[in-house]
């Protein structure tokens, strides 16, 4: 599994030539994304997508990219990661990853209680679930935009 770092490196080493991909941080609040998008609106050159840490930021961002009169997404798409329930009612609906929550749930229980009976002898493990890409409205540019 990778760390930040590493999945920063990823995501700068595998974009397409003369398309540099950009990777800013910060929390997963609806201001942050709101935050960093304006911020990334006001570049030169602003981006024509923004894949969000987390559904919040995404909705922080489409605010933001909505606020400068633009629309999503045959301006800018845009796609968040967690399928929070608002993501299908919000205008558009938004395109997302979506995270087994549940499993997961019960994953982080599972080793809990194995971290407490295996005490100092307990061995650390990575478990990987799948996602599910959910393709909405916010990232199916419209066949006739520009």
């Amino acid at each position: 599994m990778m760390g930040i770092s590493e999945s920063m490196e990823l995501v700068r080493a595998t974009a397409m030539p003369g398309c540099p991909a950009r990777v800013n941080t910060g929390d997963l609040t609806i201001a942050n994304g709101h935050r960093l998008t304006r911020d990334l609106l006001q570049l030169d050159t602003p981006p024509d997508a923004i894949f969000a840490i987390c559904d919040s930021a995404a909705f922080g961002a489409m605010q933001a990219i909505k606020s400068r009169g633009l629309c999503i997404p045959n301006d800018m798409a845009l796609a968040g990661f967690t399928d929070e329930p608002v993501a299908a009612l919000v205008e558009p609906a938004l395109a997302t990853v979506a995270q087994p929550t549940f499993a997961i749930g019960q994953i982080a229980a599972q080793l809990f209680l194995a971290q407490i009976r295996g005490g100092a002898s307990y061995q650390p493990t990575t478990q990987v679930l799948k996602t599910r890409l959910v393709i909405r409205e916010s990232s199916q540019k419209k066949s006739n935009s520009r």
